[in-house]
């Protein structure tokens, strides 16, 4: 069984890799997910010995880029060193090699603020024609282009067991926590997806070519989107939320609405065999989506992925397996800190029922969050289940 720590450069720097290494195995695990690429962020470090806030104000990869990009390239960040060898990946990697351990590669996607704001035509672009300028669009080619590029070369230089892809698909919702973000409206589920539907070009194009009118359809959405915020506040919180009955509601008054969203599934089908054959050209390494997003259910994983990083529950394992097939690696994520602490024996209990239902390892998040605490409450949850 694989038990795997995420883990981010500036955490693992601060303790030292062998430091870093020897928190894995004081907590018992055998493994690390390590940020090859993450967003702009702001952590509060419990536990770390050199800083208790950390804070990245631009998205940045934590490994040095050396492939074949197109107009969207990585920025590395400046912790790793400028001309630092080995540096830290790479160090981390020799070190859990020489412990037994693996490395596994986690992979930002499309969620990636410097690149949509500086490339806001490849971001996404809702009926409203307004941009996210968090996030790019996966249908758009040089997008397309970018994250495959990305793959192969982190595959390259890493050699990593597993690359667990996050936001390599559309979002699902308007929402960011971008910095001080605001909204004045209530936004249920189903409108929230609305305002952040892509209705850019290439998305239009690919449901164009499949013989939907795109146009219409973004009209549709951008009325019912105006209708929302019209409608006054006070009314809107009366109004019990339903996105399934609202989502099947503007299905059946818009017939477009159902194949354009198939037309994006289709975008995101062929995306996933793009990025295997970009991985399969220089490594062996396991395409591991984590399954929260839309490729978990809107692409055939068989066809292109290896496994899935999936809630910790029985019904999230099985459905997982019901998607994947009986070879394929379903790893359930951990969240054992705040907004929902988990004790040790809770801890054991949901490690215990997701391998019954037939997962085959465990990411824990997030070692820069971590108290002091949570590696021993996770040690004795993994030797009180015995696995």
């Amino acid at each position: 069984m694989i038990h795997s720590l995420y883990a981010h450069l500036w955490s693992i720097g601060d303790r030292g890799v062998t430091g870093f290494a020897d928190d894995l195995e004081g907590a018992g695990l055998n493994a690390v997910s390590y940020a090859a690429t993450y967003h702009r962020v702001r952590q509060l470090l419990p536990a770390d010995p050199r800083r208790r806030i950390f804070l990245s104000e631009h998205s940045y990869a934590y490994f040095a880029p050396r492939g074949r990009y197109g107009r969207l390239r990585p920025t590395p960040s400046p912790l790793l060193g400028a001309g630092t060898e080995p540096t830290v990946p790479e160090a981390l990697r020799a070190e859990l090699a020489r412990r037994g351990m693996r490395l596994k590669a986690w992979v930002i996607g499309c969620h990636h603020t410097d690149l949509a704001l500086a490339h806001p035509d490849l971001a996404i672009q809702n009926a409203l024609g307004d941009a996210l300028p968090h996030h790019l669009c996966p249908g758009q080619p040089e997008v397309q282009v970018y994250l495959a590029a990305l793959l192969s070369d982190i595959a390259g230089q890493l050699d990593p067991y597993a690359l667990e892809l996050e936001s390599f698909d559309y979002p699902d919702a308007f929402e960011h926590g971008a910095h001080h973000e605001m909204c004045g409206v209530p936004l249920d589920r189903f409108h929230s997806f609305l305002l952040a539907l892509c209705c850019c070009p290439a998305c239009r194009g690919a449901a164009g070519a499949r013989g939907v009118d795109a146009d219409r359809l973004a009209d549709a959405v951008r009325a019912e989107i105006l209708a929302h915020l019209r409608t006054p506040a006070w009314r809107l919180a009366e109004r019990p939320p339903d996105a399934a009955r609202d989502r099947a509601a503007f299905a059946g008054a818009h017939a477009e609405f159902t194949p354009y969203l198939q037309a994006r599934r289709e975008v995101l089908q062929g995306l996933g065999a793009r990025l295997r054959a970009a991985v399969r050209g220089v490594s062996g390494a396991r395409l591991t989506p984590i399954g929260f997003g839309a490729f978990h259910g809107d692409t055939d994983l068989r066809q292109w992925a290896d496994g899935l990083v999936t809630a910790s529950t029985p019904e999230a394992v099985a459905a997982a397996r019901l998607a994947l097939g009986p070879e394929a690696d379903v790893v359930c994520g951990i969240y054992p800190m705040a907004p929902r602490p988990l004790s040790p024996e809770r801890m054991a209990e949901t490690l215990r029922a997701c391998a019954q239902a037939g997962c085959t390892g465990f990411n824990y998040y997030n070692h820069a969050l971590m108290q002091e605490s949570t590696a021993r409450d996770i040690r004795s949850a993994i030797a009180a289940w015995g696995r």
